[in-house]
């Protein structure tokens, strides 16, 4: 062992080898825990990355708070299961887990799901109840391509598939690494029984929100799940619009005051008989 090394060691005062091990197993570089201060998440702390003004309402737990004010009118979570397809830090998964339900969480990008997989170990009683899976729900099963990017200071990484009609410029797309995924479709994994079929799922998957549904049409047919969807892009609500009017659902638009002309959040549930 190098010398100078050891005389430093033997000379270090313990306050200054707390302060060196704290270092060490700190979060990374910009990462920082929070307590959450509202909502359902209250009292749980979760890791977030980048400059702490760009995750207010997740701190507030105000974040997509017209998610859980319409889950108050479709009835108590316990042992309801949802998939939170494109979970990113795990803030909803941890939030639908509190509420009592079983959550499996879909997160194929691979900065996301170490953010996650901390927040999720910081929190055992909640991540019992928390599966995570790095599979791209797609409307296809196989291996594909998966755009990803490794910034993850702001509200969104952007990551999504390659096919995915999103808003984001080419420019912007060129800085995402492209990485091979496993997709399959929704219908696949149910009728396989890798997973349960879902009460609910949540999607948010930057433009490839038809292409779940596409994916799905037997799941909603059969199973006929509650859900809550992040539209972003005016064509991908075209089509998500006639995958659903064909399933037989409902759809309205939730916190339309916030709604763009490349972005809303819709809620589809199944008319009655």
């Amino acid at each position: 062992m190098n010398r100078s090394f050891v005389e430093k060691l033997w000379n270090a005062s313990p306050a200054s080898l707390v302060r060196a091990a704290q270092r060490r197993l700190s979060p990374k570089h910009g990462q920082q825990w929070f307590e959450v201060r509202g909502g359902p998440l209250k009292g749980v702390e979760i890791l977030l990355p980048g400059q702490t003004d760009a995750w207010g309402e997740m701190i507030a737990g105000t974040f997509d708070h017209f998610i859980y004010d319409q889950l108050t009118h479709c009835g108590a979570l316990q042992n309801k299961v949802i998939w939170d397809v494109g979970a990113h830090f795990g803030y909803h998964s941890l939030a639908f887990a509190q509420l009592g339900a079983t959550v499996k969480a879909f997160e194929p990008n691979s900065a996301n799901l170490d953010v996650l997989n901390q927040n999720l170990k910081r929190n055992p009683r909640l991540a019992a109840r928390i599966q995570t899976c790095t599979t791209a729900l797609s409307n296809a099963d196989g291996a594909t391509t998966f755009n990803a990017s490794l910034s993850i200071d702001g509200s969104s990484s952007g990551s999504h598939l390659a096919n995915a009609q999103t808003p984001y410029s080419a420019e912007t797309v060129a800085q995402f690494q492209q990485v091979t995924v496993r997709a399959a479709r929704a219908d696949s994994i149910v009728r396989t029984k890798e997973l349960p079929p879902p009460d609910y799922i949540k999607v948010d998957v930057e433009g490839a929100e038809a292409m779940v549904l596409q994916g799905a049409t037997q799941l909603l047919k059969e199973h006929r799940p509650t859900l809550f969807i992040e539209v972003h892009h005016i064509c991908v609500m075209c089509d998500l619009r006639v995958i659903l009017d064909n399933a037989g659902y409902s759809v309205e638009i939730l916190d339309r005051d916030q709604a763009s002309p490349s972005r809303c959040f819709i809620y589809a549930y199944p008319q009655r008989a």
